[in-house]
């Protein structure tokens, strides 16, 4: 069940909540509980605060956990939650790994450790209402290697015993990528009772900052395109392998909606296309990475979705810089090439 929108606070205690669904336990066993916690807690720095835990038995759940953090780096309990969630359900798909940096190649490393450096700032600014700019030294070598999709992934195909590694890169460049969306979050602390009011002013800050910080995005959602191009293959896979029984609601469920994110990203980068408020620079730069990616991506919708995405990119093709209709094109063509609906697709 989706929680109520809630504003996170920095330094203050929050439950953090696993439950299982119809009073269903919500672990399979309990490592599955013990990862679940890792994954959450790997998110926190325990400097200043530190992390509280706690693992009771929920009432109404028979292998339920309740996990109390205090959030710190003045970010709240959102990462620590999206963390945890993020890291389960890869698992329930049997592609998580136990540790992301053990063993990782040098290049997932650096992706990583310049992610935490521009967190850090993202940190500091949350102080003094500025954000890392990609006018800024520091901030514009950073998000350079969190945008360098070719060198950070690689051409190589993804098996399932790379998916752990997989996931912690992409998971964290859309986490850096929320940061920028909700930048200045903070200002709407007093409507947190009025949820209609509090809901109305998060879209339109969203929406605002997806033009003031445009260039620090754009290289973020190109990434996250091919993050989600390199996972559907071994996803794909490995859900096709399991006997009827095995696919569990969670599995379906899961798949479901990783199904309908993707619908959302092609959909959000073709309908950013015909968007005058974004460069052309950026515009092409999402959209180039979708063309790139498209296959892969296609190959995980149903007909049905992928007729109403390519009928969306045709209706607008007019009306977008001529720049641009090259490669919106290839994406038409990407979106109507036939190819088997197999894995993720046919659930």
């Amino acid at each position: 069940m989706p929680s109520q929108p809630h504003i996170d606070l920095a330094y203050i205690p929050q439950h953090i909540v696993q439950r299982g669904n119809d009073g269903q336990p919500g672990f399979f066993v309990e490592a599955d509980c013990q990862r679940f916690a890792n994954a959450g807690l790997r998110s926190v720095t325990r400097p200043p605060c530190g992390a509280n835990e706690n693992w009771p038995l929920s009432q109404n759940s028979t292998h339920a956990r309740k996990c109390t953090l205090t959030p710190v780096l003045r970010h709240g309990d959102s990462p620590v939650r999206r963390t945890s969630v993020r890291g389960f359900v890869a698992f329930t798909l049997c592609v998580a790994s136990t540790h992301l940096l053990a063993g990782a190649p040098p290049r997932e490393v650096a992706y990583l450790s310049a992610a935490k450096k521009i967190e850090m700032r993202m940190a500091d600014g949350q102080l003094t209402g500025k954000m890392p700019r990609r006018t800024e030294p520091d901030a514009k070598r950073w998000l350079a290697v969190l945008s360098d999709a070719r060198s950070v992934l690689g051409d190589a195909p993804y098996g399932e015993e790379d998916m752990g590694a997989l996931m912690g890169v992409c998971g964290k460049a859309n986490e850096i990528a929320v940061r920028y969306m909700l930048a200045g979050a903070e200002r709407l602390k007093p409507l947190v009772a009025d949820t209609a009011e509090l809901s109305r002013k998060l879209r339109e800050l969203t929406q605002s900052n997806s033009y003031t910080y445009q260039d620090e995005l754009a290289g973020l959602f190109a990434f996250n395109v091919a993050c989600e191009a390199r996972a559907i293959v071994p996803l794909s896979a490995r859900l096709a392998s399991f006997k009827p029984e095995e696919l569990t609601p969670v599995r379906r469920e899961g798949a479901m909606q990783a199904r309908t994110g993707l619908f959302q990203i092609i959909s959000g980068v073709i309908l950013g296309a015909g968007d005058a408020k974004i460069s052309l620079d950026n515009r092409l730069l999402t959209l180039r990475a979708l063309a790139d990616n498209i296959r892969p991506l296609a190959s995980a919708l149903p007909e049905t979705m992928r007729s109403v995405l390519a009928q969306a990119a045709l209706a607008g093709r007019e009306q977008i810089d001529g720049k641009l209709r090259p490669t919106l094109d290839e994406v038409v063509d990407g979106l109507t090439r036939h190819s088997a609906c197999t894995g993720i697709c046919a659930l």
